[in-house]
């Protein structure tokens, strides 16, 4: 029941990680993470683009960080999925990751590669549809 409440959270320690505990709120590094959770489900074909666009909107309306670039500081995607080995390693060799299908519905997964992680790190800033 709790593990849906970890959305955002896997990537987001490991932005907190690499930022030092400080520039970045907790908040933020989360926020930063279910964008990043909703990129990777979305390029599965799991999350419809609508509600991945939904969620994306609502985090730019709120002035949260949704990419990379927005923290404000160099942050590199590499060094991220580094962070995330280390947290990896702690984990028993696993991280699990809370996914979107649709607002309110959750898959947790941990078969997330490296890959999927850089790729839905490695974002333009624009938001389509922002309003």
């Amino acid at each position: 029941m709790r593990r849906p409440l970890n959305f955002g959270h896997t990537v987001g320690h490991a932005i907190e990680t690499v930022t030092g505990y400080g520039p970045v709120l907790h908040g933020e590094a989360v926020a930063l993470g279910m964008a990043v959770a909703a990129r990777i489900s979305l390029a599965r074909g799991w999350v419809g683009q609508a509600s991945y666009s939904r969620l994306v909107t609502l985090l730019h309306r709120a002035g949260l960080p949704h990419t990379i670039a927005q923290l404000g500081l160099p942050v590199d995607a590499d060094d991220v999925v580094k962070a995330l080995g280390k947290i990896r390693l702690i984990r028993d060799g696993r991280l699990r990751f809370v996914l979107p299908l649709e607002v309110g519905e959750v898959a947790i997964t941990d078969d997330v590669t490296d890959e999927e992680i850089r790729r839905a790190l490695d974002v333009p800033v624009a938001v389509r549809n922002a309003r």
